[in-house]
């Protein structure tokens, strides 16, 4: 569940749901790097999400930020976007 949806949640509920965001771009990471093996390394495609990241976090994106992350850096490593 991204951040945006929740409306007045306790600071549990809110850990709760980054924790949830963090584990999503784990997994997301994950993916991307078995569908760009063994074009490139593990090593390049980590430091391209956690750039994405990044950059998404500065420009204020909270909500969603592992799919927004996913779809950036799909687009940086050349590789098709996921149904």
């Amino acid at each position: 569940m991204p951040l945006a949806y929740v409306p007045h949640g306790t600071y549990h509920d809110l850990a709760d749901l980054i924790r949830e965001e963090r584990r999503h771009l784990t997994d997301v990471t994950a993916v991307l790097v078995r569908e760009a093996y063994p074009v490139r390394s593990a090593g390049s495609v980590i430091a391209c999400v956690l750039r994405c990241r990044e950059e998404l976090l500065r420009a204020g994106v909270r909500a969603g930020l592992a799919d927004a992350a996913e779809t950036m850096a799909r687009h940086r490593l050349g590789l098709p976007g996921h149904s």
